[in-house]
C-alpha cells in the first residue's frame, strides 16, 4: 500500500524542465540516471538513518551518497522503475515524514550542536521543533523548494547569508535570546528560545502567501562561520569526548564507507551528522577509543587529517553524469588532490565546475576552474587569470599560485 501511494506522487523532471530542484519524490533526469535529494534538517542524520541510506544507495543508486552544501544528501544513477521502492525505504527510515513537504524541509544549523564548547545554546531541539512545525502546516508545503531556514546557536555556526529566514542566538543578561530576521529589513529582536519557531513560521507563512523567496535574511552581526572545517579532531563539551571529522573525498560517501562511519559512531555511543561543508562529523565520541576509530576510518579511505589533498575541493558531477558538463571534473579533482597532497596548497579551497553554470559551487573559494568549450578558465578570488587551459596546465596554475585575498 505504501509503495503504491508513493508511486502516485513520484515525478521525474526531464532535461530542460523548469523545475530542476530535486526531492525525494521529485527525481531529476541526468546522463547517469535519475537523481533525488533527501532533506536532512540540520544534517542530523543519526546512525540508523545513515545505515538505511547506505543500503538504499547500494540497492537502487550508484552506490554513493553525495552530501550537499545544505547538509542534505543526493542519490544518483537511479532507474525510474526503482523510485517507488526507494521512496518507501526512505519513509521506513523516517527520512520522509511528509510527502507534501519533502522539498521544503531545508534547515541548516551547527553540525556540532550539543558537542560544541563554544555554542551559546544547543539548537538541536529547535531544529527538530521547526521541522515538525513545517511538516504540520499544509500552507508551508507551497514554499519554494530552495527556501532556506538557518538557526545559529553560536560556536561553530554556519554561513547563513543565503538563508531566507535566520534565527541567531545572542547573549542578554546571562540568558540566551534570539534575533530572527526575514529578508534584509524584517526583524524581530529579543525573542525567547521558546518563541523562535513560532516567529520563524510566521515569517515563512507570510512569504508563502506572497509566493516568493525573501533572500538575505541573515544580515546580522554574527560571529564568523567555521565553514569548510578541515578533517581532524576537535574538542567536545566533555573533556573525555571529542568530535571526529573524517576526509570525505569530493563529498561522495560510498555505501561501504557509510556503514563504517555508522559502526564507528555506534561503537562509541556517538552521533553522526552531515555538515554544511559537504562532509560528515562523528560527534561526542569517547577520546579513549580514538586509536581504534582512526584505524577503522583510515582503512576505509576516510583519514582524520587533510594530508590526502582533498580538503577544500568541491566538484560537480561532470561529464558522464551531466549533459551540460564539458570536462570530467571529478577525475581532474583527484589529479589536483594528488598534486597538492601534503603541501600548503592542500588547505586552499577550489571549485571545479563542468560548465559556466557552476552548479552547487561555493561562493568565495580561493580558486575556481570552469570548463569551457576550449578548456578551463582559471579564476583566483573572483578574477579570471587564465583561459583555455588543458586540465594539467589549469591544475598546475592553481597549485603554484600564491592564493590570497
Amino acid at each position: 500500500m505504501v509503495a503504491r501511494v508513493v508511486k502516485e506522487t513520484l515525478a521525474v523532471a526531464p532535461h530542460g524542465s523548469a523545475d530542476r530542484c530535486p526531492g525525494a519524490l521529485h527525481a531529476i533526469a541526468a546522463d547517469d540516471g535519475a537523481l533525488v535529494r533527501v532533506r536532512v534538517p540540520g544534517g542530523y542524520v543519526g546512525v540508523a538513518a545513515l545505515r538505511a541510506l547506505a543500503t538504499l544507495a547500494a540497492r537502487y543508486a550508484d552506490g554513493s551518497l553525495d552530501i550537499t552544501a545544505r547538509a542534505n544528501v543526493q542519490l544518483r544513477g537511479l532507474r525510474e522503475a526503482d523510485l517507488p521502492a526507494l521512496a518507501a525505504g526512505l519513509e521506513a527510515a523516517g527520512l520522509l515524514p511528509s510527502r507534501a513537504h519533502e522539498r521544503v524541509r531545508n534547515i541548516v544549523a551547527n553540525p556540532f550542536a550539543g558537542a560544541d564548547p563554544g555554542e551559546r545554546i544547543d539548537v538541536r531541539p529547535l531544529v527538530r521543533a521547526l521541522d515538525r512545525a513545517i511538516v504540520a502546516d499544509p500552507l508551508l508545503a507551497a514554499l519554494p523548494p530552495k527556501f532556506l531556514f538557518a538557526i545559529d546557536g553560536g560556536g561553530r555556526s554556519v554561513d547563513s547569508r543565503a538563508a531566507d529566514i535566520c534565527a541567531q542566538a545572542t547573549p542578554a543578561a546571562g540568558l540566551v535570546r534570539f534575533v530572527v530576521a526575514a529578508g534584509a529589513d524584517a526583524r524581530t529582536s529579543d525573542v525567547d528560545a521558546q518563541d523562535v519557531v513560532a516567529v520563524m513560521l510566521a515569517f515563512a507563512r507570510h512569504a508563502c502567501s506572497r509566493g516568493e523567496r525573501i533572500r538575505g535574511a541573515a544580515q546580522l552581526a554574527r560571529p564568523p562561520a567555521h565553514g569548510n572545517t578541515v578533517p581532524g579532531i576537535i574538542d567536545s563539551v566533555a573533556p573525555d569526548r571529542i568530535n571526529l571529522i573524517p576526509s570525505i573525498r569530493l563529498a561522495r560517501l560510498h555505501a561501504a564507507q557509510a556503514h563504517v562511519l555508522a559502526d564507528v559512531a555506534d561503537a562509541g555511543a556517538a552521533d553522526v551528522r552531515f555538515t554544511p561543508w559537504r562532509g560528515i562529523a562523528i560527534t561526542d565520541f569517547p577520546r579513549a577509543a580514538l586509536a581504534r576509530a582512526r584505524a577503522a576510518l583510515q582503512a576505509a579511505d576516510m583519514p582524520l587529517d587533510a594530508r590526502d589533498g582533498f580538503a577544500g575541493i568541491a566538484a560537480c558531477a561532470g561529464s558522464g553524469a551531466c549533459d551540460a558538463a564539458r570536462a570530467d571534473v571529478r577525475s581532474d579533482a583527484f589529479a589536483y588532490a594528488a598534486l597538492v597532497a601534503g603541501s600548503s596548497a592542500a588547505h586552499r579551497t577550489l571549485n571545479l565546475a563542468g560548465c559556466e553554470k557552476r552548479c552547487g559551487m561555493r561562493r568565495g573559494a580561493d580558486a575556481d576552474l570552469v570548463a569551457m568549450s576550449n578548456g578551463y578558465d582559471v579564476w583566483l578570488h573572483g578574477e579570471r587569470v587564465a583561459t583555455a587551459l588543458a586540465g594539467p596546465a589549469a591544475l598546475a596554475t592553481v597549485a603554484r599560485a600564491r592564493v590570497g585575498p
